[in-house]
């Protein structure tokens, strides 16, 4: 009866459908902006309906009309909260390439917010906790390897990114030599170019047999030559060329870097084992979503209770249920399974019935005795 009453409120100001508002789950990703922002679009609608219905709800609990500023407010802080974690799943398996400069635009996001001297002091307060608590998490990143390689492989990034960003010297380094030692101890290669034409080619003169002599001679000198050359030059710094490179990439646009480097492995393009390097780093999954959706997944079907299941039991179910899901169990297979080892176990019992009743036959011969033939031919012989 409420409920239809709310609904019909809601008609009467022509809002916009569901006429339904949503709750704030602990456990659920910007569940806290889905239940303000559907307050705002409803929000004629609650404020008459509790002015109608004031017995209802006690008078701190009620919403008032001068609210709706805060609200707007509170969206404000909240949504790139919720782009972040949008971004970090709206693929089914994100990538480290999906979340780098995450924790950047909120830290910039926080502290215009913060510097802004006409928002109220109690939002601002808001937005410097708000920053703080994402520096918080954004420094553990220096614990972490892959981050400081995923910046330094971006493209559109690099070292560029760094200086942007206003990275301390001490950490610009701290990423060159994490990427270089990488590098050196797993992923470098050395590259040989084609050797050149016009080496073999012969500019001296003479009668035709000395000039074939001087040919031989010339192109053996000077393959030892090159060869003292090269061994005598420093190796290619490949990760200061890339670093401090540029790359004719599309301005104001981010590429995707997994399905870049790829091309460039594609087109045989590997810059000294960079390429390889960049690949393994963005194929990484960024966060463990996957584990999460499992979870989530388990907890709609089973209850607190567990139904009395043990955890191995529960595991096993739910990693059958998500390889289901995904198509990697032939169709059928587990109907034929459960229908074999019904079959067998039918095959046991009915194995088992039978030796039972050979058994007791073999009993019931040894306790009835000799039979009246047998007394009656005994007595004849006697």
């Amino acid at each position: 009866r409420l409920r239809g009453s709310f609904q019909e409120t809601c008609a009467l100001f022509k809002l916009k459908t569901p006429y339904s508002l949503i709750r704030d789950v602990a456990t659920r990703w910007n569940s806290t902006l889905d239940m303000v922002e559907r307050a705002l679009v409803l929000w004629e609608a609650i404020t008459t309906w509790q002015e109608h219905n004031a017995k209802l709800i006690p008078a701190k609990y009620r919403v008032k009309r001068s609210h709706k500023s805060s609200y707007k407010r509170l969206v404000q802080l909240l949504k790139p909260l919720s782009d972040a974690t949008l971004k970090f799943s709206h693929k089914s398996s994100p990538t480290i390439a999906d979340v780098v400069g995450a924790f950047e635009e909120l830290d910039v996001h926080y502290r215009a917010i913060e510097d802004d001297e006409d928002q109220p002091l109690a939002w601002r307060e808001a937005a410097r906790r708000a920053g703080a608590v994402c520096a918080t998490y954004y420094g553990l990143a220096d614990a972490s390897t892959i981050y400081y390689l995923a910046v330094l492989l971006h493209p559109n990034l690099r070292t560029r990114f760094m200086r942007v960003m206003k990275w301390e010297t001490g950490w610009i380094e701290k990423a060159k030599s994490t990427l270089e030692e990488v590098y050196e101890a797993r992923y470098r290669t050395v590259e040989t170019g084609p050797e050149s034409q016009s080496q073999s080619q012969d500019q001296s003169s003479g009668d035709g047999r000395g000039k074939e002599k001087k040919k031989v001679e010339s192109f053996v000198e000077r393959q030892m030559q090159l060869a003292e050359v090269e061994a005598a030059l420093p190796a290619p710094d490949i990760i200061a060329e890339w670093c401090n490179g540029s790359l004719p990439l599309v301005k104001g646009k981010m590429v995707d870097a997994l399905s870049w480097w790829w091309d460039q492995k594609r087109i045989g393009s590997n810059h000294g084992g960079l390429t390889d390097l960049a690949l393994d780093v963005f194929a990484a999954p960024a966060a463990s979503v996957d584990v999460e959706r499992l979870f989530s997944k388990a907890g709609h079907h089973i209850t607190p209770l567990r139904h009395r299941l043990k955890a191995i039991k529960l595991g096993q179910m739910v990693t059958v249920g998500a390889w289901c899901r995904e198509s990697w169990i032939p169709e059928g297979m587990l109907a034929n399974y459960h229908f074999e080892k019904q079959r067998k176990k039918q095959e046991l019992a009915k194995a088992k019935r039978a030796r039972a009743a050979a058994d007791t036959s073999a009993e019931g011969d040894e306790d009835a005795g000799p039979s009246k033939r047998s007394c009656l031919e005994d007595a004849a012989e006697g």
